[in-house]
């Protein structure tokens, strides 16, 4: 069994040696490494609009990933209700949870099987949800659920400082 307080350090160890990261690189970072931290198929970032209760595809790794790019929907599915809720959400048979939605396995060819929702939340603030598919083990763990936490809390707090840094530069 990989040891996941190991994996997180590398995770936070690789990004901190550089300085400054654009909001797009730190959440192509999450995707990423992410992705093969857990040991999954394909990853997605989804940036949350509260107001209109929508989300957008920003970053994606995985097969099917970039051709959903910018596309917009509404709440929905496993990244709905975790956005909904803000907070995380496992789901081991999609094909079974009344959460999942196949709106996007339907369209891209792609076939979800489990899945780990995350909302990227900073000081209250939602950024988005980091979602996690199809574990290459057959199912997400507890473990792998809380170190998406992780990595997706400490990439929200590097985003919100990214932000601020680019604001006192304007």
């Amino acid at each position: 069994m990989r040891d996941i307080v190991e994996l997180l350090y590398k995770f936070t160890d690789e990004i901190c040696r550089k300085e400054n990261y654009t909001e797009d690189e730190l959440w192509d970072y999450l995707v990423r490494r992410g992705c093969g931290i857990l040991n999954c198929h394909a990853a997605t970032m989804f940036g949350a609009d509260e107001n209109r209760k929508t989300l957008t595809f920003l970053k994606t790794a995985g097969p099917v990933g970039a051709d959903l790019i910018g596309v917009t929907f509404p709440y929905s599915g496993v990244v709905g209700a975790c956005v909904t809720d803000r907070k995380p959400l496992i789901v081991n048979d999609a094909e079974n949870s009344p959460f999942f939605s196949n709106k996007v396995d339907k369209s891209s060819g792609f076939r979800t099987k489990s899945v780990i929702a995350v909302p990227a939340v900073f000081n209250g603030q939602l950024l988005g949800v980091m979602e996690f598919i199809n574990s290459a083990e057959g199912s997400f763990s507890l473990d792998d659920m809380q170190a998406a936490c992780v990595m997706t809390s400490y990439i929200a707090a590097c985003v919100v400082h990214s932000r601020k840094v680019v604001s006192k530069l304007i």
